[in-house]
């Protein structure tokens, strides 16, 4: 049997930013948030069930990028064969996404959203 995956997010201080999650529709792990001091932050959740893994890029990035850029983006990232947030953040860059997305996200928020799509 598999067990549920857990994150702990614990004594956490942050003041004035953005903040942001993504978990799979079918998650079924704990998230553990206590201790932690959050003033004047914008928190944004997202629950993916996307199909694919453009799906989860076109749903950050800025508008004016270009469909050949996203395709790239998947390609480059599917052919990574240590698919962790450090690795996904380096090909983002490389290929020049841009370090400001969509809402403010950052670029190491799309790396995390792309790193729990591939999770189970």
């Amino acid at each position: 049997m598999m067990s549920k995956p857990t994150f702990n997010f614990n004594n956490n201080t942050m003041e004035r930013g953005k903040s942001f999650t993504s978990t799979p529709n079918n998650f079924g792990g704990v998230i553990n948030a206590d201790g932690n001091t959050i003033r004047d932050v914008d928190h944004f959740h997202y629950q993916r069930d996307e199909k694919s893994l453009e799906a989860v890029i076109l749903k950050h990035l800025k508008q004016d990028t270009s469909p050949e850029v996203i395709k790239q983006t998947v390609k480059e990232i599917e052919k990574l064969e240590d698919k962790n947030q450090d690795t996904i953040f380096e090909k983002l860059s490389e290929i020049g996404i841009k370090t400001y997305l969509e809402g403010g996200i950052l670029l190491t928020n799309l790396a995390f959203a792309i790193y729990q799509w591939f999770q189970p």
